[in-house]
């Protein structure tokens, strides 16, 4: 994958080409008190676009981290790529324990679905987008999945992506294509399971059912399997 092993990495915003800037109260506390780096340290960065820089810290005070910019360098786009479209589980914790995990593996774009028998979407995109980037500094990616919002299945199988559905109970498995696949989307059902309609949708429409376990996951459980799964053909390749 595009993980590149240096030591702290650090988000900075998108489009932001000055040489020098201050990161918020925030990252400055963690970088100053958490991490104690101080003056000459160097730090890498990233804008979630590919973009990977190198800084050397300038000034470590009250009022702030100040750092400037050495190099920068581009990174390509991972060579797999994995979409997962899941009903979120009744809890909100639980979702963001997904969002975290999926995008630490290397999911490349979440889309909440709305199901019939999903629970209420419950949940603040601003966190849900800190959760996404506090994840992509903790596995050094250099591409920040996109985070959808809420769709329904008719919208989701409205992509021409290789569709793929994890599910318990099936007459086959396409797991030897899942797994072989370079860009796939996988449909990870809510608590109460799919409805016979929605089944039959997906049905109509080609996807192919996979096995992520040989017990029965909870959905956020299954949503990191999945991601899980998908990568780990790969990981020589990555």
């Amino acid at each position: 994958m595009e993980a590149f092993g240096r030591a702290e990495q650090f988000f900075h915003a998108p489009g932001g080409a000055d040489r020098t800037f201050v990161f918020d109260p925030f990252e400055s506390r963690h970088i100053a008190k958490v991490l104690r780096k101080k003056t000459g340290d160097i730090l890498y960065l990233t804008d979630g676009e590919g973009t990977v820089m190198e800084a050397v810290i300038r000034r470590a005070d009250r009022k702030g981290v100040e750092v400037e910019i050495l190099r920068r360098w581009h990174t390509e786009r991972p060579r797999a790529f994995i979409r997962v479209c899941i009903a979120p589980p009744k809890s909100a914790s639980r979702f963001e324990w997904f969002l975290e995990k999926a995008v630490e593996l290397g999911a490349g774009r979440i889309t909440p679905l709305r199901t019939r028998y999903g629970g209420p979407l419950r949940g603040n995109p601003e966190r849900w987008n800190k959760i996404v980037i506090s994840a992509i500094k903790q596995s050094k990616r250099a591409w920040k999945p996109v985070l959808d919002a809420p769709m329904t299945l008719e919208e989701v199988l409205e992509s021409d992506e290789e569709m793929y559905a994890g599910l318990c109970e099936a007459d086959s498995y396409a797991n030897d294509a899942f797994m072989q696949s370079r860009h796939a989307a996988v449909i990870i059902g809510p608590e109460g399971g799919f409805a016979p309609e929605e089944r039959a949708l997906m049905q109509a429409r080609g996807v192919r059912a996979v096995r992520l376990s040989d017990a029965r996951l909870r959905t956020e459980t299954a949503g990191v399997a999945a991601v899980a799964v998908f990568f780990a053909p790969k990981l020589a390749d990555l």
